[in-house]
């Protein structure tokens, strides 16, 4: 059976570094002074020769996918910090939120140490279709997907940052192999392909806008800018 989960903050080894601007005075922060406190604080997201998969070097790091994006995805004024990477058949995602004393820290991980493998949360492409539910929260519609040569795994639901926690409720999902193409609802039962297209179309038209996620590679503060422009 399939359902929501909700991964908990993980502990991070390392020290989040003093930021060295100054607070704004107003309770929302400027997105200057926001873009500053992301720069400043460069050692605690950036991929460098400590990055959690042990030994490999900065230049594999990279090879492996490692990106970073501006976002505002709870709509709180402050910003995040995305850093994304692809771990084998697995996507490993890492978010960093401003505070108003001027830190980055650390809102949920889906990074596990010892089990790497295990990490199963959907690649965040160039834009994401949202919608508003009840409470106002900002959902974000995403697929995960698994694949070899002889197998993919698709599973589709929203992505929501609430409390300081990610989460990702599948909503729906479907297997293909070299044989068969089968599809599963919410609760992990079968469902026939009728069904299946009906619930993407239902998800599709909740949608009430889209945006646009700028990917970088580089931790400058023009990249920073640009991201973020390309997120509002």
């Amino acid at each position: 059976m399939f359902t929501k989960y909700v991964l908990p903050i993980l502990t991070v080894p390392f020290l989040i570094a003093s930021c060295a601007v100054t607070t704004p005075e107003s309770s929302e922060a400027d997105a200057d002074w926001q873009l500053q406190v992301i720069l400043d604080n460069v050692s605690t997201w950036e991929v460098s020769e400590d990055h959690p998969f042990g030994e490999t070097s900065e230049a594999d790091a990279v090879g492996w996918g490692f990106a970073f994006a501006v976002t505002d995805l709870d709509n709180d004024g402050y910003l995040e910090l995305l850093k994304q990477a692809n771990y084998r058949s697995s996507v490993i995602l890492w978010v960093y939120e401003v505070t108003l004393d001027g830190e980055l820290t650390l809102c949920d991980s889906t990074l596990d140490t010892d089990d790497c493998k295990s990490m199963d949360y959907p690649y965040i492409n160039d834009s994401l279709q949202m919608y508003q539910n009840e409470n106002g929260e900002s959902m974000y519609f995403c697929c995960h997907t698994e694949a070899d040569l002889q197998y993919r795994h698709e599973q589709y639901g929203w992505l929501t940052l609430r409390g300081r926690e990610l989460s990702f409720e599948i909503l729906f999902e479907d297997t293909m192999t070299v044989e068969d193409y089968t599809f599963y609802d919410s609760e992990g039962d079968e469902i026939s392909e009728e069904e299946y297209n009906q619930l993407l179309e239902e998800c599709e038209s909740l949608a009430t806008g889209e945006v646009n996620i700028g990917w970088f590679y580089e931790p400058t503060m023009e990249n920073l800018i640009s991201s973020f422009e390309s997120y509002e």
